[in-house]
């Protein structure tokens, strides 16, 4: 069992997903659109049946309230904490087995049927044993969970408390869809200036969707449900980064258009109807990156990027060269997160390279004008040659060969290059 401490860490190596919809998980008609009194008294009789359907064993008994000698240590479950939208039905009981008999029980006589998405065990030094199972939502409902919690008490008995808890969505207007009736969609979009990342770079040429592609996306952003009240989330820096999405109709007319700005950090998409914008839309995966899954949005060509001379930096203390390459075109494409990179000595040799075989992660999305980079960390050998160039691979088609070393020789010792890549700017 874990420490009451490793409770804390346990959630906040689940982050906000403890409290969100599961990836992948199904958005079925009604759980974006609500009503919210629909998906709260979903909540309220979801959390009910989950306590209901929990099992303790045979000689249990239930109580009014928690027994006496629990010293107020059974008042809540620390993991739930004072979460918005959340009903939780709990209930009090007395059992002759010892705390660890009694969740164990617990755990081995679940809910047929009961679906988990993840589980926290935990126990602390004032005596009380934690078990929480997070269970997979439903069409309304952000979260669902089931828990037991037991103290030992001074008689020999265990105080157990029972809960089962739902938190309901927050839905999204009805009218905040993209219509029917699309015919095409035309997107585009602008960087941040480098070295202002607060200042907009050019936009991009417009470019055309197929109306099999702009379906798609539209019923994409319809299932996406709006950003929660109270949700927590990490941001970087903001950067005056947007792309924009106008669906069209038969007629060449606006029916609607999707917005997503960087401009806070994370991803903010808004969708705007008729001239009418709604709340925002969760943004999980991003706007461009569904643009890439559709193939609508390609891979850069060799004449739409250049790479700037390499500079020398230091990464973690150690020595390292940083390379640049830039979106010069208008277009809006793709490239490697990673490339490859080798450098070479006299007559070109490989001196050192990076291994290909580590994952290179998610293309990056590259607006005209912006810059994505990645530093090389390697370590002098006084012994080894002088690196004189740097090979750059992003794909089979885009190589650059340019010259290293000319302020600050370069002598990499044997051993792959260390690629660490860098905000896109």
């Amino acid at each position: 069992m874990l420490r009451f401490a490793s409770i804390a860490a346990s959630l906040a190596a689940l982050g906000v997903g403890l409290f969100a919809p599961a990836a992948g998980a199904a958005v079925r008609p009604g759980s974006v659109y609500g009503p919210v009194s629909a998906n709260r008294a979903l909540a309220h009789r979801d959390a009910l049946k989950l306590l209901r359907a929990l099992r303790l064993p045979a000689e249990s008994q239930r109580v009014g309230q928690a027994p006496r000698g629990t010293h107020g240590r059974l008042s809540r479950v620390p993991v739930l904490g004072r979460q918005a939208r959340v009903v939780d039905s709990h209930a009090f009981w007395r059992s002759v087995q010892p705390p660890g008999a009694v969740l164990r029980y617990v755990a081995h006589h679940l809910p047929p049927g009961v679906e988990l998405s993840s589980r926290v065990s935990g126990g602390t030094s004032t005596g009380v044993g934690l078990l929480f199972w997070q269970l997979h939502p439903l069409a309304g409902l952000a979260m669902r969970a089931v828990a037991v919690s037991a103290v030992a008490l001074p008689s020999g008995l265990t105080a157990v408390r029972l809960d089962g808890a739902a938190q309901w969505l927050s839905p999204r207007p009805g009218w905040e869809q993209v219509p029917a009736g699309i015919e095409l969609a035309t997107y585009s979009g602008h960087g941040a200036r480098p070295g202002d990342r607060r200042a907009a770079a050019p936009e991009s040429r417009p470019a055309v969707l197929t109306s099999e592609a702009a379906r798609r996306l539209a019923a994409w952003i319809n299932s996406r449900p709006v950003v929660q009240p109270g949700a927590f989330s990490s941001c970087p820096f903001g950067a005056d980064r947007a792309l924009g999405v106008r669906f069209l109709g038969e007629d060449g007319g606006v029916l609607a258009q999707a917005t997503e700005s960087f401009a806070a950090g994370c991803g903010t998409l808004t969708l705007t109807v008729a001239g009418r914008t709604g709340p925002a839309l969760a943004d999980d995966t991003g706007l461009d990156q569904e643009l890439v899954r559709l193939h609508v949005i390609s891979s850069c060509r060799a004449d739409e990027l250049s790479l700037m001379s390499p500079g020398r930096t230091r990464v973690a203390g150690d020595p390292a060269l940083a390379f640049t390459w830039r979106d010069t075109s208008s277009e809006i494409c793709t490239a490697p997160a990673l490339p490859s990179i080798a450098l070479l000595g006299a007559h070109g040799r490989v001196l050192v390279g990076h291994d290909l075989a580590q994952p290179a992660g998610a293309p990056g999305v590259l607006y005209p004008g912006s810059r994505e980079s990645v530093a090389a960390g390697f370590q002098n050998c006084a012994s080894r040659p002088f690196a004189r160039r740097a090979r750059v691979r992003l794909t089979p088609r885009i190589t650059w060969t340019v010259p290293v070393g000319r302020t600050h020789p370069v002598r990499p010792c044997s051993g792959p290059l260390t690629l660490i890549p860098e905000v896109p700017g």
